[in-house]
C-alpha cells in the first residue's frame, strides 16, 4: 500500500542519514589527520582522558589536545539531570568526602541512579562518573591538565583565548581548552579562589593563593583590570622535588658550587636566592634544603606555599 511504501522510504531515509553522518565523522577525522602530525599521545586519566600533542602542517604550531570520552545527547541530558539532583538534594558529609572523595561520589551516584530509576548502562555510568568527578571534585574542563605530570605551567589570558601550557617536552603549547563567555570564566575563577580558601571579588580582583595540590595560582577577576576578562596563571610543582644531584645533572650548578653551598648550610651562613620570575629560585632552594642539619629547625613565611623541602632524615 501507499502507507507501507512511505514507511519503507522513511526508514530508508533515516538509515541513509545515519550512514551519511558516520561518513561525515570519518571524513572529519581524516581531515584532522591530514592537517596535523601526531607528535605524542599518552594517557593521563585512563581509560577516559588522554593528552595528544600534534603539529599543524601549515603553521607548524604545536597544539595540546585534550581527549575526553564523547557523550550522546541522551547521556548529556542524564548527566545534567544528575548534576542538578546533586546540587539540590545531596547531603554532603565533609568527613566522608575528605576521607575518600572518589568513593563518596561513586556511592552518591549509585544512590541517585537507583532512587530515580535511571536506566544507565555500565559504559555510560563510567563516563558519567568521570565528568561528575571532573566538575565536582576536580578542576572542571582544565582537570586533565592538572593531572598531567608533564605540564608545569598553565595560563589563561581571558575569554575566548586558548589556555597555554608549558610542557616538559614541548615547552609552551596552545591547548584546546577555552572559556567562551565572561560569565563562565568569572564563575570558574571564583570557584578556584574558593577552593584555595580565599575570596576574590570586584572589590578585591587580584589574588595570589595556593591550590589544593600545592600549586601556586595568581588570579584576576573581571574586565576592570584586564582587557580580555578574567585571567589566571598556575605554577605547578613536582611531588618529588629535584635533588642536588639533579641540579648538577641539569648543569644548573657545578658539583663544586653545590659542595660550597653544602658547607654554607652546615655552618649556618646567611644567604639569599635572588632571580627573576621562573629563574629557578624555589627549585634551587628546595634542592639545597637537603643539606640542612637534622637538628636544626626550619620555618617559612610565604604569601603562597611553594616551599617543599626534601630531607634525608
Amino acid at each position: 500500500s501507499g502507507m507501507r511504501r512511505e514507511q519503507i522510504a522513511s526508514v530508508g531515509a533515516e538509515f541513509m542519514a545515519r550512514k551519511k553522518g558516520k561518513g561525515g565523522g570519518k571524513r572529519k577525522r581524516s581531515q584532522q589527520r591530514a592537517q596535523y602530525d601526531e607528535l605524542d599521545k599518552y594517557p593521563v586519566l585512563p581509560p577516559h582522558a588522554f593528552a595528544r600533542i600534534v603539529r599543524d602542517r601549515q603553521s607548524l604550531q604545536i597544539l595540546y589536545q585534550i581527549i575526553e570520552p564523547p557523550m550522546t545527547k541522551k547521556e548529556q541530558e542524564q548527566r545534567e539531570d544528575i548534576m542538578d539532583i546533586f546540587i539540590r538534594s545531596l547531603t554532603a558529609n565533609i568527613e566522608e568526602i575528605d576521607a575518600d572523595p572518589d568513593a563518596y561520589l561513586r556511592t552518591a551516584l549509585d544512590k541517585v541512579i537507583k532512587a530515580y530509576g535511571m536506566k544507565i548502562n555500565k559504559k555510560s555510568k563510567s563516563k558519567m562518573f568521570y565528568y561528575l568527578r571532573r566538575d565536582l571534585i576536580g578542576y572542571g574542563k582544565m582537570d586533565m591538565m592538572m593531572h598531567d605530570i608533564n605540564v608545569e605551567d598553565i595560563s589563561c589570558d581571558g575569554t575566548n583565548v586558548p589556555i597555554f601550557a608549558y610542557h616538559r617536552k614541548f615547552e609552551s603549547v596552545e591547548t584546546t581548552c577555552v572559556w567562551e563567555t565572561d560569565a563562565e570564566l568569572e564563575s570558574y575563577v571564583i570557584k578556584l579562589a574558593q577552593r584555595c580558601g580565599k575570596h576574590i571579588s570586584v572589590a578585591e580582583p587580584l589574588l595570589d593563593a595556593t591550590l589544593m595540590d600545592g600549586s601556586r595560582i595568581v588570579m584576576k577577576l573581571g574586565r576592570e583590570i584586564s582587557t580580555r576578562g578574567s585571567a589566571f596563571c598556575i605554577r605547578r610543582f613536582k611531588d618529588d622535588p629535584f635533588s642536588p644531584a639533579d641540579i648538577v645533572a641539569f648543569r644548573t650548578m657545578s658539583s663544586l658550587m653545590v659542595a660550597y653551598l653544602w658547607v654554607c648550610f652546615q655552618n649556618e651562613v646567611p644567604m639569599l636566592f635572588v632571580g627573576g620570575t621562573a629563574s629557578g629560585k624555589t627549585t634551587t632552594l628546595n634542592a639545597m634544603c637537603i643539606f640542612i642539619p637534622w637538628r636544626e629547625h626550619s620555618s617559612t613565611e610565604l604569601g603562597s606555599r611553594s616551599y617543599k623541602a626534601r630531607f634525608w632524615w
